[in-house]
């Protein structure tokens, strides 16, 4: 009998919204499939970091089947402090198993803004595990105008390393983007390439043809990333594409060991890294610990042998540069805390992914990030995630299961 959690990305970017109904926000279509799972029982929750413009008037989140009116979760506050809330909710009856969710929002009388900073899926699962799937994010907003293929801005850049040894049993991955485009004109897609190639690999692109948000799924692609290769998103738009979101889906079945990615901070679209927008902040030879992507890290969710690793993708001008991860204890809306790991950067302006040692966290608290620059460089990062390596799933969790690695 094993329990392991597993993570949909929905969103990295600052959404905002002043209607006083409730409005569907495409850019977060996230599929989820039923069938992907199994264990008794299996639990469903939305998680959404947000607040208000004013503490004076409530906004909410919903979440929805897309196009549907009816709500499947809602979370509701008056604050202007960003807080993570989290509910519930049953996952759709038939028509079909496969279903495309949305974040719908709504703002509070008198223009208050509801605006949210990240949003994810968790599905939790217990019993007798046999198959899973989960999400790699690896990329927010963009705009691209250029027919050839480019790497994003080194503030939005994202690596992931390929792992086969952290995987076992029956494995399929596809490469995931929610995009539009101005007009459906020539080639507008998403892919992945190696680190720096900015050529799309086999079976990994995405193409996009519609002026409205929606979500594409390349051809089955995991026999096409080679171990050991770091991969990232790459993107053309013929006329003019909007990317989103872009992940890696990653199902499993028969396995034994597997890792989920949990994101713990990100930039999004406002590439000065403006800390009023709920983005990370780049100070001159200083820090700043209230932004990132507030969470909860809970290693009550998972079984077995596990261990945890903070991982970010960035860069700065300075040594010494590091991504911190802060605990703030059992607060929703705390803002600092004590550093309890720190992710380094590179130093020499080069985009690099590196990893933490030593991750040891208080189960069931709330996490938030900061970056720490050098001396008077700057510096910027992409994404961190904390990422859980589970061996033994199926096994009942032991204590102190919970250790650190060295890389």
């Amino acid at each position: 009998m094993g329990k392991i959690a597993n993570f949909f990305f929905m969103t990295g970017s600052t959404l905002m919204e002043t209607a006083t109904s409730p409005t569907e926000r495409l850019e977060t279509t996230t599929k989820v499939d039923d069938d992907w799972f199994d264990g008794d029982p299996e639990t469903y929750e939305f998680e959404v970091e947000f607040h208000g413009s004013a503490g004076t008037q409530t906004v909410t989140a919903y979440l929805r089947e897309k196009g549907e009116t009816t709500n499947l979760a809602t979370l509701s506050l008056i604050t202007v402090v960003a807080t993570t809330v989290r509910a519930t909710f049953t996952y759709p009856a038939s028509p079909q198993a496969a279903k495309e969710l949305t974040v719908w929002l709504e703002g509070g009388v008198g223009g208050v803004e509801c605006q949210v900073h990240s949003a994810r899926i968790i599905v939790k699962q217990t019993g007798a595990i046999t198959k899973r799937a989960t999400e790699v994010p690896l990329g927010t907003y963009c705009v691209h105008t250029s027919a050839s293929y480019n790497d994003l801005p080194s503030e939005d850049k994202v690596f992931w390393l390929k792992e086969e040894s952290k995987f076992d049993g029956t494995i399929t991955a596809f490469q995931v983007a929610a995009a539009k485009v101005d007009a459906s004109v020539g080639h507008n897609t998403v892919a992945l390439s190696k680190d720096e190639d900015i050529v799309p690999i086999t079976n990994t692109t995405t193409e996009f043809t519609s002026t409205s948000i929606v979500r594409v799924q390349s051809a089955e692609c995991w026999g096409d990333l080679v171990d050991g290769e770091e991969y990232q998103m790459i993107v053309r738009g013929a006329d003019t594409i909007t990317m989103h979101t872009s992940k890696i889906l990653i199902i499993q079945e028969n396995f034994t060991k597997a890792l989920s990615y949990k994101l713990v901070g990100k930039n999004s679209e406002d590439s000065n890294l403006n800390f009023s927008t709920g983005n990370w902040t780049a100070i001159l030879g200083g820090s700043n610990s209230n932004r990132g992507c507030r969470t909860i890290l809970d290693e009550s969710d998972f079984s077995g042998t596990v261990t945890s690793i903070l991982e970010a993708t960035g860069e700065s001008s300075a040594s010494g540069s590091i991504v911190n991860l802060i605990d703030i204890g059992t607060s929703d809306t705390a803002t600092s805390g004590t550093s309890i790991a720190n992710s380094p950067l590179s130093s020499d302006n080069a985009t690099a992914r590196l990893r933490t040692s030593g991750i040891s966290y208080t189960d069931g608290n709330r996490y938030i990030t900061d970056i720490n620059i050098g001396g008077l460089g700057s510096g910027n990062c992409g994404i961190a995630w904390v990422i859980y390596e589970m061996e033994d799933v199926t096994l009942q969790p032991t204590a102190n299961a919970v250790t650190s690695m060295v890389t």
